[in-house]
């Protein structure tokens, strides 16, 4: 008992404190923003308080001495008129502070995003991104408008469009250049997230959103998920196999993007050198496992790949290049077995499992259920994945928001908090013994109880 309130009492102090932090900083980010609203426009003040008693006073007293005392103005350098006082609201006026303005321009912000992801995915899908050289070269709209045979004017006004997106950026006049976020969008690089935003901008996810309010209603729902009442499928490994086999693939593409970006937050908190084997049983393409070999201190390690048995909803087919590319073949290997049963599983030190979206919760439980079984004692289960945070405190990480989508997606799957997770996990005879977190992905180390 003390074990595990030492465990939760530290992984409230985890949360607690990056939480806090990050919403200290967002703070500061907020206050900067305010600092330079004005900036654009040729002066910089305190508040608009300060802003209107200095208009009042300039008012009031001879001219030449306003002039002697008002702050510097300085000249636009976006050939913009610089604001004069005498422009300045008054107080009589009854101008709301700009605080209480805030949540007008939010709601606008929210719009702007809306947009920003729109334009994101119809790059993506006209390949603009891999028309672009690889940074830090650049490209000139001509020469884009050129490859894309685009018209010319409205081609540079779409890549502007794109560089208020923050995944372009023009270097010079009518000069363009990609941004590491748009280095990303290119389906030639290794890493590439195309495929991510691809997924979550296509025909099949977009009719998912659009009946959320019968999802909502429970009378329509009858505690079924959008998935389901759509598609008439449990998940999107059923959707794929029996609606749009066509599908399986932007799936893959989209899992594997998911998963690398779930592999950098979890390499950054727990490591994997204390074990001699590893299994991962959810490898996406593979690199994971693979890195961890290679990185690792234990020469010894060992890792596999698991390959799940061929079924009628779930073909596997696809073998993971990264053993070759890494010079890794003889300590990575393929094994082929059930997750979901057990079937075939080998004895590991430490099998990986992420909380991945493709499969409905009671799917993921039995596979939670079958390492258990075959696992040997001293065996550790490394789960990655989402947890909600602590009640009242910020989703700096919009965990909630990843929760709804799987409300959409898979069948009776949501993600859960801490506190409610480790109760799960100990249902099925897994003991958390380690959890900590990064950019809103835990890691959570389990031992056979």
């Amino acid at each position: 008992m003390a074990a595990q309130s030492a465990i939760t009492t530290a992984r409230t102090d985890i949360w607690s404190s990056s939480h806090r932090e990050a919403f200290h900083l967002r703070g500061q980010g907020n206050a900067l923003l305010k600092q330079n609203a004005m900036a654009p426009f040729g002066f910089h003040l305190e508040s608009p308080a300060a802003s209107n008693s200095a208009s009042l006073r300039s008012l009031s007293v001879d001219p030449r001495a306003s002039l002697a005392t008002a702050p510097a103005i300085r000249s636009s350098p976006m050939g913009r008129a610089s604001t004069t006082f005498s422009a300045a609201p008054s107080i009589a006026e009854g101008i709301k502070s700009e605080s209480e303005d805030d949540p007008v321009y939010a709601i606008r912000s929210m719009v702007s995003q809306r947009w920003e992801s729109e334009a994101i995915f119809s790059a993506v899908t006209m390949g603009l991104f891999d028309a672009f050289p690889a940074p830090p070269a650049t490209a000139t709209s001509e020469q884009i408008s050129t490859q894309m045979n685009w018209d010319p004017l409205r081609c540079t006004r779409f890549l502007r469009a794109l560089c208020a997106a923050n995944v372009i950026k023009e270097e010079a006049p009518d000069n363009f250049m990609l941004l590491p976020t748009g280095d990303l969008l290119r389906r030639e690089n290794p890493d590439s997230m195309a495929d991510y935003i691809y997924f979550h901008n296509s025909q099949p996810i977009k009719a998912l959103w659009n009946i959320l309010p019968d999802v909502l209603d429970k009378k329509k729902s009858a505690g079924k998920c959008a998935m389901e009442l759509v598609y008439k499928v449990a998940d999107l490994s059923e959707y794929a196999a029996k609606k749009d086999k066509s599908f399986d693939n932007v799936i893959l593409t989209h899992v594997n993007a998911v998963i690398r970006a779930d592999n950098l937050a979890a390499l950054r908190v727990y490591s994997f050198s204390k074990f001699n084997t590893i299994t991962d049983l959810t490898p996406g393409d593979g690199r994971l496992i693979c890195e961890i070999v290679q990185g690792s201190k234990n020469q010894n390690l060992k890792g596999l790949i698991h390959k799940q048995i061929s079924t009628t909803r779930v073909k596997q087919d696809f073998s993971s290049p990264w053993p070759a590319k890494l010079n890794l073949e003889s300590r990575v290997t393929t094994a082929t077995a059930d997750r979901f049963t057990g079937e075939g599983l080998q004895p590991s030190d430490c099998y990986i499992i992420r909380r991945i979206k493709v499969y409905s919760e009671q799917k993921m439980i039995e596979c939670y259920k079958a390492v258990h079984k075959v696992a040997p004692p001293h065996a550790k289960l490394v789960v990655i994945g989402p947890l909600l945070p602590l009640p009242c405190e910020p989703d700096t990480n919009g965990i909630a928001l990843f929760d709804m989508f799987q409300m959409m997606i898979s069948s009776n799957s949501r993600t859960r908090p801490y506190c409610e997770t480790k109760k799960m996990f100990a249902s099925f005879g897994w003991k958390l013994t380690f959890v900590d977190e990064n950019q809103g992905v835990s890691v959570l180390e389990f031992a056979k109880a």
